[in-house]
This record gives structure tokens, sequence and C-alpha cells, in this order.
């Protein structure tokens, strides 16, 4: 008898500290970005190779950071490890590895729900600002023989700068760049770009 309340109380601190770890690994992985440290760390790469890299983490990782994914990968495994441990039941090493794909698989799956949606919304409210705007530079010109103004007042909700380049020019000219978004304002330095016709389309300098 004593032995299965051992057994029992054994198995309850496997659970506390399962769940425990597993929720440190949320809170490290949703509060915990190290975007600037990455970019300290990795800006030396040339800029193919880092631009890339910085969009396709901002994209599915969060914080731009791999070593937030690390941190949070290292987190889950140390607790499910000790859980183990707690639990009475020594696993073998294939049993780990396994299990440690199973971790890596779900990380991999979760990420891109909690992070993606950020930075697909940053730049939905960016091509929402410029088309706002572009409907302010539309009805100046339709007024004044399509002379464009020398400048213009973004909406609030943009956040960041964007460079107006239709000084001086008028909307029956060929199609030009009217709006462009400032450097390093998204993720991979993709920059929006809003032509005269009122297109849109993105734009990586360093390509």
């Amino acid at each position: 008898m004593e032995d299965g309340n051992k057994v029992c109380s054994n198995k309850r601190k496997a659970g506390v500290v399962l769940i425990c770890g597993c929720t440190l690994a949320m809170l490290w992985m949703v509060f915990f970005p190290f975007f600037y440290f990455w970019w300290l760390k990795c800006a030396f790469l040339p800029e193919v190779i880092y631009f890339p890299i910085e969009e396709f983490l901002a994209l599915n990782a969060h914080g731009n950071s791999p070593f937030v994914l690390i941190g949070g990968f290292l987190i889950s495994t140390a607790a499910l490890i000790w859980a183990f441990r707690l639990n009475g039941k020594p696993k073998k090493v294939y049993e780990y590895v396994f299990l440690v794909i199973i971790i890596i698989m779900l990380l991999w799956m979760l990420f891109p729900c909690l992070c993606r949606p950020k930075e697909v919304s940053r730049r939905a409210r960016c091509c929402a600002a410029l088309k706002a705007a572009y409907a302010q530079i539309k009805l100046y010109a339709d007024e004044n023989d399509g002379k464009l103004p020398d400048s213009i007042v973004f909406p609030d909700f943009i956040t960041h700068p964007v460079n107006y380049l239709g000084k001086g020019r008028s909307l029956r000219e060929k199609n030009f760049v009217l709006f462009e978004d400032a450097s390093r304002y998204h993720a991979g330095d993709m920059r929006h770009r809003m032509w005269s016709d009122g297109e849109i389309k993105k734009h990586y300098p360093w390509k």
C-alpha cells in the first residue's frame, strides 16, 4: 500500500514538473524575444544570407531569434526528462531521442501559430496605411491637374517612416514609385513599394 502511494505521489510530482516545464517554455517563447541580440551577433553575415534568415525567423519563430527556439526546446526537454526520472521509470537512449524529435515537431508547428500573425499583421497595417495615403494623394492630384503635393502626412496607425517620392511629380507621368518603406523596418529588409498606379509590390534591395 505504501509503495502504491509512493508511485502515485511520484506520478503527481512528474505531472507537476511536466506542466510547469511546458508553461515555463511557453512563457520564455512569448515574453523573451532576443531580436537585437540576434541582430548584433549575426549582422556580420552578407545581406543575401542574413536578411532571408531574418525574414524566415520573423514568420516562423518568435522574436526573430534562434535563441528563443533553442531555449524553449531545452526547457521543455529538461522538464520532460525530470518528469520521467520522478516517475521512477528510466528511459533508454532511443526513447529520449524519440521524445526530443516529438518536441521539435510540436514546437515547429506551434511557433508559426504564435509568431507569424504578428509579422503578417504588421505588413497588413503597412499596406493599409499606404493605400489610405494613396487615396489622399489621388484626391489631391485630381483637384490639381495631376500634380502631387510636396509632402504628405501618413495615417497614425503606421508606426515606421515611409519615404515619399512624389515631390514635384505628376500622376500623369509614366508609372513610378510613389511611396517606399524606410530601410530595416520589416523583417528581411522587405519594403513595400506603392506605385503611382496604386499597385503595391514587395521590394528587397539586397536581391
